[in-house]
């Protein structure tokens, strides 16, 4: 029984962290969900190049 749930345990965790990496690798440049954020994305690179250009 021990020996089970061990296995079991193991079988989750391999698909647990390729799970992740899969996930990490594929979100690395997520597409905004809608019009509106997309729109606050770009406001907010606007606004940090204009504050390092101030600065």
């Amino acid at each position: 029984m021990f020996k089970t749930i061990l296995l079991i345990f193991f079988a989750d965790m391999d698909v647990s962290s390729a799970s992740f990496l899969i996930s990490s690798a594929t979100t690395a440049n997520p597409r905004p969900a809608s019009p509106a954020l997309a729109a606050s994305i770009d406001a907010f690179k606007a606004k940090r190049l204009v504050c390092d250009e101030i600065l």
